[in-house]
């Protein structure tokens, strides 16, 4: 409801800027939206199957960049397992901010290439990456944008309580949420 409001509100609007911004709050609400859906749809109401759930997350995002960034190729592999349902929004906003940040800033206007998101168990802690092979940014130095998507990283960082962690690769940009996963439970166990 919240998201089709906002969706109304943006058809109104001829400044691009603000345009921009509707689309961007757009996509922070279809990531708590979501993890709503996958409730709903689940006998358990305290945890979200992770792997179906970021998999549907990432490829909305990818659907609503379409037009100004056609050029991606969205790549996605995901462990299964359940996450309750607040680690689950939490990871959900970051991964969205993260995802799009890729889209608009991994490569050139005029160029594209491929943005991988997956996860990986390791340890007890679920790692989910997202990277690209881009123009590259290591976590420091100047913000692209208005710096909202960074202050909601930081945010669900805590929430999370999750590392955030901006690796060395030859290439583009590879950013890891880590976080302990010692309550997830294997896919279909509850």
């Amino acid at each position: 409801l919240v998201g089709s409001m906002v969706r109304m509100q943006a058809s109104m609007i001829v400044d691009p800027a603000a345009q921009h911004a509707l689309q961007e709050t757009q996509n922070r609400i279809a990531a708590i939206a979501g993890v709503h859906r996958h409730l709903y749809s689940s006998a358990h109401v305290n945890r979200v199957e992770i792997g179906d759930y970021l998999e549907h997350l990432v490829k909305e995002i990818g659907a609503s960049m379409r037009g100004d960034h056609s050029a991606i190729a969205i790549e996605t592999s995901f462990v299964p397992g359940a996450v309750k349902t607040d680690k689950a929004v939490a990871l959900g906003v970051m991964v969205s901010e993260l995802v799009t940040n890729a889209c608009k800033y991994a490569y050139p206007t005029d160029a594209g290439g491929p943005v991988r998101v997956y996860s990986r168990n390791h340890d007890g802690m679920l790692r989910v990456v997202v990277e690209d092979e881009g123009v590259g940014w290591t976590g420091v130095g100047a913000i692209k944008g208005t710096g909202l998507g960074s202050k909601i990283l930081k945010a669900m960082t805590r929430t999370l309580d999750a590392q955030l962690i901006y690796e060395p690769t030859e290439t583009g940009t590879r950013v890891a949420i880590v976080f302990n996963a010692g309550e997830t439970e294997a896919a279909g166990a509850a």
